[in-house]
């Protein structure tokens, strides 16, 4: 049995629990990829519950039980999460400051940018460039 491989962006992680209701999982699936794709793509913008679910065509009580059931997060959560990885590889493999990166990626606060950074990673993003960027 290959290993799935756990990443939060991994294609696999879409896959169904196998349901007696293949069709209607499908179709769960589908609106989870509509959505998923909407966030990909609108990342850096100031993006709503309401707006996520409208690209699924779902009310937002809808998108969150989507998205709690196949991916294990709020949308919320998945689109802060998205957007700390989109300012690892800027990090990485830019020159651009921490606050360029923070707005870049859809946080619309330096602070912010950096106490959510901090959460996620236990450290500053400084921190995290000193310690990971190639010299």
């Amino acid at each position: 049995n290959p290993m799935i491989g756990n990443s939060l962006y991994d294609k696999k992680a879409y896959l169904p629990k196998q349901t007696g209701q293949p069709a209607k999982s499908n179709r769960q699936l589908s609106t989870v990829k509509q959505m998923v794709t909407f966030i990909r793509t609108h990342y850096k913008e100031t993006l709503s519950l309401a707006q996520i679910a409208d690209a699924g065509n779902v009310c937002k009580s809808s998108c969150s039980s989507l998205f709690q059931k196949y991916l294990s997060r709020t949308p919320v959560t998945y689109l802060t999460e998205y957007r700390l990885s989109r300012a690892l590889e800027l990090l990485l493999h830019t020159d651009m400051s921490i606050t360029e990166i923070g707005y870049e990626v859809g946080f619309h606060s330096a602070g912010y940018f950096a106490e959510t950074f901090r959460k996620y990673y236990q450290c500053s993003p400084t921190e995290y460039a000193r310690r990971h960027r190639q010299p």
